[in-house]
């Protein structure tokens, strides 16, 4: 497996109290409930940084927000 270059990015990630896993990259954050599922995606995006990035972004588009919140582009949340 070669991982691709992504740059100056920490990835950080942090158990939950609940046997979950949070997950930050630069100012996204991901909140996971299953390991295969967050290991599988961590592979995914170091092998394809650019391809993940633009599938999490055509995700966090399609989200729907509740009455009276905005997306703003510092920190978003998606469950996994």
């Amino acid at each position: 497996m070669k991982f691709k270059r992504i740059g100056n990015k920490d990835i950080i990630i942090r158990s939950s109290h609940n046997e979950g896993f949070i997950v930050s990259v630069e100012c996204c954050t991901l909140v996971y409930a299953d390991i295969d599922k967050l290991v599988t995606d961590l592979k995914d995006y170091l092998t394809n940084p650019e391809d993940f990035e633009k599938a999490y972004a055509k995700l966090q588009a399609s989200l729907p927000l509740a009455d009276g919140v905005r997306f703003v582009n510092t920190t978003s949340e998606v469950v996994v």
